[in-house]
């Protein structure tokens, strides 16, 4: 029975890719990759790979949360109160706007107008 179904498939005439069309060979390499993705992640292939890579993951959040700008909203706040892990130092209301007028003046000396997106 599996040799009759084999042989009725390798009767079965290719399947037509029509090759040099950008649109198709992209959608192709998209889908691809997306099958390769979802296979790895579902563990088809390799059933450690969420367990190998989660302390790399563990990593990279706290790389990521230690970019976070370390941000009080209060005139005089240096104090840690534990709700940001950053490594940043403390910003207060006074340390925003010496950031910001440098910037302006920044932009002023390069011509460019401050607002120039939203125009």
């Amino acid at each position: 029975m599996i040799t009759d179904c084999l042989t009725a498939l390798s009767r079965l005439p290719p399947v037509y890719i029509p090759r040099g069309d950008p649109v198709v060979e992209i959608h192709l390499k998209i889908s691809e990759f997306s099958t390769d993705l979802e296979r790895t992640v579902f563990g088809e292939r390799r059933k450690s790979y969420v367990q190998e890579n989660r302390a790399l993951y563990v990593i990279f959040k706290e790389d990521i949360q230690d970019t976070i700008p370390n941000f009080y909203p209060a005139e005089n706040s240096q104090s840690n109160p534990g709700l940001v892990k950053s490594q940043a130092k403390p910003l207060n209301y006074p340390d925003v706007r010496k950031v910001i007028r440098e910037y302006a003046l920044l932009f002023a000396l390069l011509n460019v107008p401050l607002f120039s997106v939203v125009r």
